[in-house]
């Protein structure tokens, strides 16, 4: 072997050691973050937890650190993140013990999101009900004072007729909004407090593993 092919070989052997030598502290690096999330998930900070999990799995991907991160997540009832850190998780194909749960909690939690994305129904509704109902209010409340424009015209009797039945018109429109707005407002109620037994329902059969 020549000198030149000895340069490279020793070129090489010290680029793999200072390699090696830097995977080493990224590995280190990544799981002192961890224990530092674990010590902050044990004292309920799943805010900072959450931060320091995210670190390590940034330094060195683990299936243990997406599913702390899932973990801390899920008690701060932020379900997207949580689902797809639990979701990451499951992608490792870990053999755990407690795989049957990770997966029964994913599953809670994807109904839980669906019911919490479902409220823009009576949301949507009760906003309904305020503009019928304001509508409606506006057009009644303002009658009297359309028949004084009809009774100081002096346009009566000739004009009185169209005039009156234009105002019985608006008249009658206001009450219907009235009326439209008060259903729909008991259609809201009834479905807030059905939104709101479910999640309880929900909420009751769910804790954070």
């Amino acid at each position: 072997m020549g000198r030149r092919a000895i340069a490279i070989v020793l070129v090489l052997v010290g680029l793999r050691g200072q390699a090696a030598a830097m995977d080493d502290i990224d590995t280190e690096r990544a799981r002192a973050l961890f224990k530092e999330g674990e010590a902050l998930y044990l004292v309920q900070n799943y805010r900072s937890a959450v931060q320091a999990f995210r670190a390590a799995a940034a330094i060195l991907p683990r299936p243990e650190f997406d599913f702390d991160l899932a973990r801390s997540y899920d008690h701060l009832d932020e379900l997207d993140a949580a689902i797809d850190a639990y979701e990451r998780y499951l992608a490792w194909k870990p053999v755990d013990a407690d795989l049957p749960e990770v997966e029964r909690r994913l599953v809670k939690l994807r109904r839980r999101r669906a019911a919490r994305r479902s409220v823009w129904l009576p949301a949507t509704i009760g906003g309904l009900a305020l503009v019928s109902g304001a509508i409606g209010a506006g057009l009644v409340g303002s009658a009297p004072a359309r028949y004084d424009v009809i009774a100081n015209s002096g346009c009566a009797p000739r004009c009185a007729f169209d005039e009156v039945g234009r105002a019985k018109a608006a008249d009658y429109a206001g009450i219907t909004m009235l009326a439209v707005g008060g259903v729909l407002l008991v259609v809201d109620v009834a479905l807030w407090v059905t939104q709101k037994r479910r999640a309880e329902r929900i909420r009751g059969s769910m804790s954070p593993p």
